[in-house]
């Protein structure tokens, strides 16, 4: 008689919890951003003192919201697959013109705040020109914009500050501080935020953003409009530098030739912590946020142990690669 044999079938327990969560992260970036804000957030609590005092967590609010109208213009650009590594620079000049045009050449405020937000639109629209059909890598043309624009810069105020009128109603309604400690700083960051994050995730120019990132070829056989729409990612960004810049002279009343300085660097590790690909197609303005926030948090609990700056630029520089590292390894488990 013949013994029938039987294979043993394991039964089926479904996915395992680390396949979850690196799915999880995978399809919404921005609760790594989350995670590592709260473990930034968690370690300062520990060995900062009054880190968690209302005007350290003030401070932290106003450094994130300088740093978030600039990154969202950059996250939607990194997302489309390109860089903006001047807008720093950018800020900077914009906001000389502005203080240049109102204390030497005698211009009314609100004309001179024009001024400057149509000289964003002229270097947008170049950056973006040279991008687009000079076929330069927006690295290369953004990096030469970094050094040339700052240069603008220089020879404009000749190394000193430049200041605004300080009784203009107009720049002290743009960045007037309330009793609590902040300011209208924050509430046009979070404006600049809100209107990115319903662009991107609920408006066909969004779907377009990540499509263009995600696979150029692909999306310009599905009607993508490639170079419109790059076109007007880079003159967004710069003026979204242009206005944290006017911002900025509001606050402080005058522009200095190292405004800025820096910035770009900040606003990309604040969309790569929040899970932005440099590769593009991936991020969300919700992790730049996250990113914001963290890189705040570093800043200001750095502060109050009396760290030098050398430290906090040591810190960006390692979360930064480390960003990266994580984000590359989750988009290699998402393939596999």
């Amino acid at each position: 008689m013949q013994t029938l044999k039987t294979t043993a079938v394991a039964p089926d327990v479904g996915p395992r919890p680390g396949h979850k969560f690196r799915r999880l992260i995978s399809q919404t970036p921005w609760v790594g951003a989350a995670i590592s804000a709260l473990v930034v957030f968690v370690i300062f609590l520990t060995v900062a003192p009054h880190f968690s005092s209302a005007e350290s967590l003030t401070s932290v609010a106003i450094v994130a919201a300088q740093l978030g109208i600039g990154a969202a213009g950059v996250t939607l650009l990194m997302i489309a697959g390109e860089f903006d590594l001047s807008i720093g620079s950018v800020l900077a000049l914009t906001s000389i013109i502005a203080a240049f045009l109102t204390s030497v050449a005698g211009v009314s405020v609100p004309v001179a705040l024009c001024g400057a937000l149509a000289s964003a639109v002229l270097i947008g629209l170049l950056h973006g020109t040279l991008v687009l059909y000079a076929s330069i890598p927006s690295f290369i043309v953004t990096l030469g914009g970094l050094m040339f624009w700052r240069a603008m810069v220089y020879l404009i105020s000749g190394g000193y500050p430049v200041s605004a009128p300080a009784d203009s109603a107009v720049l002290t309604w743009m960045s007037q501080r309330f009793a609590n400690g902040l300011s209208m700083g924050l509430l046009w960051s979070l404006v600049v935020l809100l209107i990115a994050h319903w662009v991107l995730t609920n408006t066909k120019f969004g779907n377009w953003i990540y499509a263009t990132g995600g696979n150029v070829a692909a999306a310009r056989l599905k009607g993508v409009p490639i170079n419109q729409l790059k076109l007007t990612l880079f003159v967004m960004t710069a003026v979204l530098a242009c206005f944290s810049g006017l911002v900025q002279l509001g606050r402080f009343g005058t522009v200095d030739a190292n405004r800025g300085s820096g910035l770009e660097l900040e606003a990309i590790a604040a969309a790569v912590i929040g899970g932005s690909s440099l590769r593009g197609g991936v991020g969300s303005v919700l992790g730049t946020l996250l990113g914001c926030l963290t890189i705040a948090m570093i800043r200001q609990g750095l502060a109050l142990i009396n760290m030098p700056p050398a430290v906090y630029q040591a810190l960006l520089g390692a979360l930064l690669v480390s960003a990266v590292l994580i984000n590359r390894a989750i988009e290699k488990r998402s393939r596999s």
